[in-house]
C-alpha cells in the first residue's frame, strides 16, 4: 500500500482515519463503488492492514516500514527505503517510561521532524497527546491507527 504524503492520500487507512476524526460524511463513494452514507459504513468496508506492508512518499522517496524489538521487547519501527536500505529510525526507546499497550515512542524532533509529520499524516499512527521530555526536546507518544496492525 502507497501512501502519497504530499498529496490526497486516497488509501483505506486514511479513510479509518478520516471516519475517526470526522462524525458524519454526508454522501461519498464506497471503496466497492457504492454509495456511503456514514463513517459507520466507511468503517463496514476497512479491512485490517499491516503495518510492514504500508509504505509512505516522502520527498519524493517511496519508505516501507520494518518493526524489530529493543533489548526491552519494545517495538523499534524503521523506515527503508525502496531498495530495503535503512533510512530512519521513527521510534526512540526510553526504558524508565511507561507506555501503554499498543504505544510507541515517536521521535519527533531533530533529523525526524519532517518524516515524522509525513507519518502521522498517512493515517497509519495516532498522537495520543501524550509527550516526554528527552533532553532538550519532546517525544511524542503514538498508536496504531484503527484498522493497522503489526
Amino acid at each position: 500500500m502507497i501512501f502519497l504524503v504530499d498529496k490526497l492520500v486516497t488509501h483505506r487507512a486514511y479513510l479509518t482515519h478520516l471516519a475517526n476524526a470526522i462524525r458524519e460524511i454526508p454522501v461519498m463513494h464506497g471503496l466497492d463503488g457504492g454509495d456511503v452514507d456514514s463513517v459507520r459504513d466507511v468503517r463496514d468496508h476497512i479491512e485490517v492492514e499491516y503495518l510492514d506492508k504500508c509504505e509512505i512518499v516522502h520527498n519524493r522517496r517511496k519508505l516501507s516500514f520494518k518493526y524489530h524489538h529493543y533489548k526491552n521487547l519494545r517495538y523499534r519501527i524503521n523506515l527503508h527505503d525502496d531498495q530495503d536500505i535503512p533510512w530512519a529510525t521513527l521510534t526512540v526507546n526510553i526504558p524508565e517510561e511507561e507506555l501503554g499497550h499498543g504505544e510507541f515512542i515517536i521521535k519527533t524532533y531533530s533529523e525526524n521532524e519532517h518524516i515524522a509529520a509525513s507519518v502521522l499524516a498517512s493515517g497509519l499512527f495516532r498522537d495520543t497527546r501524550r509527550r516526554i521530555n528527552v533532553s532538550y526536546n519532546q517525544a511524542q507518544v503514538w498508536v496504531l491507527a484503527e484498522g493497522i496492525e503489526l
